[in-house]
């Protein structure tokens, strides 16, 4: 009983030494105070800033700082709020925080269109618009500066009957049934925004299949998991000298679209070349290293599907 003593004491000492958890090397992203031009009430706003961490949090690629997180933490400290820091142009508080980007949204507009009610026999419809507006503001903390700055502009239609409660409910009755039908959306977008703001290491691995000296499918290997049907731009690395300064430049050789992983869990997926082919075989035959990024910049047919809508 007492060797059984010592050899327990002796375990639980050693696995008192090795680190319970690996480190989070994670870089941080703080939630800012949203900024409210379209008078949305405090709920709409709340659930609109729960939407946003959702959103970022759930790609895996980042911390999500919210308000009511580092709030608590500036109170414990002593620290007041400024409005400089709520704004997003505060970088110390920002650094005290442990944040690397501050994410900031603006609710602009909720906007509600009744189409004329289309009557056939004695059954009567009225198709609803609504066009939801929301800024979005990604600041460097390290620096101040915009690292993105565009509105979201979405777009949902529904068409309701004369037995339904929305046929003539008010607009602010109609906007509520339309909140939820957004919310997937935006943190779909935000999820995507954050492949740009803390993109993942991709590598093109391999060529899985040759047509007439093209490269028709390759598969990239990933260090984090990554969104379906996502387009990935391929590009190389070229050492070069400019003004007397050595730069690494991005040579952009093509693109693809992933179609699947390899395995459930796997982040090896295969991937469709739709861009540069024939680029994309020479590098690998002369075994030049291809790196990706994720892109979700829209082909011209994309402009015709429903979803958000980017205004420069």
């Amino acid at each position: 009983m007492k060797n059984f003593l010592k050899n327990l004491c002796l375990l639980f000492s050693i696995f008192c030494t090795l680190p319970i958890f690996a480190e989070d090397e994670r870089q941080t992203l703080a939630l800012g105070n949203t900024s409210n031009p379209g008078n949305f009430s405090g709920g709409d706003v709340e659930f609109y800033e729960s939407i946003a961490a959702k959103g970022a949090r759930q790609t895996g690629l980042c911390k999500v700082l919210e308000r009511s997180q580092w709030e608590a933490i500036l109170k414990e400290r002593g620290v007041q709020k400024t409005e400089e820091f709520l704004n997003g142009d505060i970088v110390p508080q920002g650094v005290s925080l442990g944040a690397r980007f501050l994410l900031l949204l603006s609710l602009q507009n909720m906007d509600i269109s009744l189409g004329m009610p289309i009557k056939v026999k004695n059954y009567s419809t009225r198709k609803v618009k609504a066009v939801l507006t929301i800024g979005l503001k990604i600041v460097s903390v390290e620096t101040g500066e915009l690292v993105f700055n565009e509105p979201f502009i979405l777009e949902k239609s529904k068409s309701y009957s004369e037995s339904d409660a929305e046929y003539n409910a008010p607009k602010s009755d109609i906007a509520i049934t339309f909140k939820s039908a957004f919310s997937d959306e935006l943190a779909t977008e935000i999820s995507n925004l954050m492949y740009g703001i803390f993109p993942p290491e991709i590598n093109v691995v391999q060529v899985e299949e040759i047509k007439k000296e093209k490269a028709k499918s390759v598969y990239c290997k990933s260090n984090h998991k990554l969104p379906e049907n996502a387009r990935l731009k391929v590009f190389y690395l070229s050492h070069e000298t400019i003004a007397g300064e050595e730069v690494d430049r991005e040579i952009e050789v093509g693109t693809l679209v992933i179609k699947k992983p390899i395995a459930t869990g796997k982040t090896t997926y295969l991937c469709e070349v739709k861009k540069g082919e024939e680029e994309i075989l020479i590098h690998m035959n002369e075994k030049k290293a291809l790196k990706c990024k994720v892109s979700f910049e829209r082909g011209f047919f994309d402009i015709f599907k429903p979803g958000v809508k980017y205004k420069n």
